[in-house]
Order: structure tokens, then sequence, then C-alpha cells
């Protein structure tokens, strides 16, 4: 038999507990009867509920209220405010249901720091450890807004942070924000903010209405070295010098292309040592996933590196020696502080490791390279419609290619 739900008006079963469109509880009594044999499953949209099961929590049950929807059209929850975990399940579905019977403009309850919790754990599945390092690094100058509510901070508050922000270093000393990282600020605000923008979250994207400045650009423009290959005279010097691991890794990166963050987060898993590949790239649509052949000439350095990692039971492919240690490199930062003392005499030190990349290109256009297959190699896009869907070529041929170098 049907009856009228008294909250939404909807026909219902007279034997259902609640009313499946609106969530409305019509027994209790019953209720709590089922609930001790059955748990009652939440309409959809409604948002979920969890069992946090690997800490020993007094409310393990964390409830979810559905905010939006992703890019792929998935349901973006958020943990239900004012009180979000409760110590049975029937706590947190009675809570949701309260909710779903008067929801609240949940958006205002979103901080920023909430946005970029979200954002960064969407974003770094496909950045490399250096950027997410790179983008904490950033994060530690917008701690003031953190707890500002996401939908009303201003442009004159990020503009701000840009212009005079600080952080607070290991020492407890403030440290004003340096030239070099205030573009990194201005993306990681864009990246937030318009994560935001995608869930309704904020009615436009505010980083979009502040700039760093144009002194300050030309400024971050100076500072910066061009980038330069290394020289026949040097990179002689560095094959003298083979046996160096910290040299082998500058050596491998001319040979191959790879980006720093490409080469450095190599995993052994990615290094095929019977058909002598290397398969890997994080930054563009055409990087992801590139397989590249391992030249002739670095072979024997891939396959030391790979041997040592696998000895010392570590994960990456590019290692160095330390205070008598085999170890991984952390990054770029790690390795700048080591050329000082790792780098040969007759090797500049004006050297970034990028350059090893822009080597690379240098050499693969010197020894007659196909343009098509450097563009390949590198994970760089290719325009010409008729190489990139109506051209097939086999990886040989990219082996091939590569091979020119000498």
């Amino acid at each position: 038999m049907l009856i009228k739900c008294p909250e939404c008006k909807n026909d219902i079963s007279d034997k259902a507990i609640a009313c499946p469109k609106c969530g409305y509880v019509l027994s209790m009594k019953s209720a709590k009867k089922i609930y001790k044999a059955k748990r009652l499953r939440l309409p959809n949209g409604f948002g979920r509920i969890t069992k946090i099961t690997n800490k020993n929590l007094r409310k393990p049950y964390r409830a979810m209220v559905t905010v939006g929807t992703d890019s792929n059209g998935k349901p973006v929850g958020k943990i239900l405010k004012p009180e979000g975990y409760f110590a049975t399940y029937n706590d947190a579905y009675k809570a949701l249901m309260d909710y779903q019977r008067k929801p609240y403009d949940f958006a205002d309850l979103l901080t920023v720091e909430d946005v970029f919790n979200k954002w960064y754990e969407e974003h770094v599945t496909n950045t490399s450890k250096s950027h997410a390092n790179l983008i904490k690094s950033a994060w530690n100058y917008c701690l003031p807004i953190k707890n500002e509510e996401i939908r009303y901070v201003k442009p004159s508050q990020l503009k701000f942070i840009l212009d005079n922000g600080s952080r607070i270093d290991s020492k407890g000393k403030e440290v004003p924000i340096p030239l070099n990282m205030k573009a990194n600020v201005k993306a990681l605000f864009l990246g937030v903010f318009g994560y935001a923008l995608e869930r309704d979250l904020v009615d436009r994207n505010i980083a979009k209405d502040i700039s760093v400045g144009k002194d300050a650009e030309k400024k971050i423009r100076a500072a910066r070295k061009p980038h330069t290959n290394y020289t026949d005279d040097e990179l002689k010097i560095l094959w003298d010098n083979e046996n160096n691991l910290f040299v082998a890794a500058i050596l491998i990166q001319c040979y191959s292309g790879w980006r720093p963050g490409e080469l450095f987060d190599m995993e052994l898993s990615n290094v095929d040592l019977d058909n002598w590949t290397m398969t890997g790239g994080n930054k563009t649509d055409n990087g992801k996933n590139r397989m590249v052949p391992i030249h002739s000439k670095i072979r024997h350095l891939v396959k030391r590196s790979f041997e040592l990692a696998k000895k010392n039971r570590l994960k990456r492919l590019i290692v160095i020696e330390k205070t008598g240690k085999i170890i991984n490199p952390l990054g770029r930062t790690m390795m700048r502080r080591m050329e000082s003392e790792l780098l040969p005499e007759g090797v500049s030190r004006d050297h970034r490791w990028h350059d090893g990349r822009v080597t690379f290109v240098s050499l693969a256009k010197k020894y007659g390279v196909d343009e098509y297959a450097i563009k390949r190699l590198v994970g760089h896009s290719i325009d010409d419609i008729t190489e990139k869907i109506y051209t097939v070529r086999d990886f040989e041929w990219l082996r091939s290619e590569i091979e020119k170098i000498i």
C-alpha cells in the first residue's frame, strides 16, 4: 500500500522505514530494529559513510556530503560540518539525513586549505615528485589565508601575499617570499581557485585578476640563467669521469633527453635492460608514458645504476654515492648542492639540470636525427597532421634515429 511522505509528499510504501526520495525517517522505532540487523543505504547524491579502520578512533564513522562533481562527472565529497565523525553508522546516517532535510550552503564552510588539500591530492598524481615539493614550498607562503572561507577571499588578499608574503623557517625566522617563488605561488592560486570554480564553490577564478607585476616579471626573467648545452670539451671531460655516479646521471640525460624530474623519478620497473628501453614522462600529454630507446653509449651506465639501485633496495634508477652509501637523489635541489664537490674540473658550474636535455636535442640536430623523431623522443607535440595522424613509425625507427648520435 502506498502512502504520502510527510516531508516531500511523494508516494512511498507503507512498509518503508525512510523515504527513498528525501530520506525522511517514517518510524524511528522500526528503524532502530532494522539498523541493528541491516544498515540503510543512502539515496544517490546524499553522500557516503565510511568506517576508518586503520586507526583506533572513538568515532570511526565518517560522513561525507556530495558538494559537486569533477571533470569526469564523479561526485566530489566533503566531510560533514560542524561534526563529521560519529561513534556509530546510525549516528552518521541520521546526521546526513538531517542535513538533506535542510541543506545549508556547504561552500561557505570550505576554507582555502580545504580546497588546496583536495586540489593537491588530485594534482600530484599527474606531476613529478620534485614539482610536488615545489607546490608545498609555495603553499608555505599562503598560510595567512589558509583558514579563510574560499568563497570570501578577495584578490587583494592574494596580491598582498605575492607582494609581502613570508614563511617561518626551521629556526623560527621570518623569510620573505623570494622573487623566483612568486610565479609558483601565482600558479598555485590559479590551480586552487580554478579547481574551486569547476566545482561551483566560487563564482570566478580571482587569481586571474592578480599579477606578480611587470617589474617583478622582468627581474625574474633577468635572474634566470639561459639554458646552454654541454660543449664537446665538457662532454669529453664528463666521459673521462664516467665512474663518478653524479657525472653518469648527467651523461644518461645527455643521451636520452629526459626532463630532470622525469629522470630522477624513473623507477626500475620502467627500465627494460633486455630490450634497452626506458619508459616515463609526466609533464605533457605528448610526453607522458613515452618509451625511449637506451642509446648504446650509455647502456653500461644505465645497467650499473640499475644494479646498484637494486642491490641497495632502491626503487629509482638514478643513484649517487654520498658518505660511502649508494642513495637515490632527492631531486634537483640536492643535486645542485652537490655539484661543487662532484663535478670534475673543466665543467662549468653554471649549468642547470635542464641543460642535459638541451644537449641531447643539440646533438640530435648536429648528427641529423629526424625532426619528428626528436619530438617523439623528448615528448614535444607534433603539429603536422600527416606525421601525427597518418604516418606510422615503429619503435625500431626511433632506435635507429637515436643511434645517429655519436
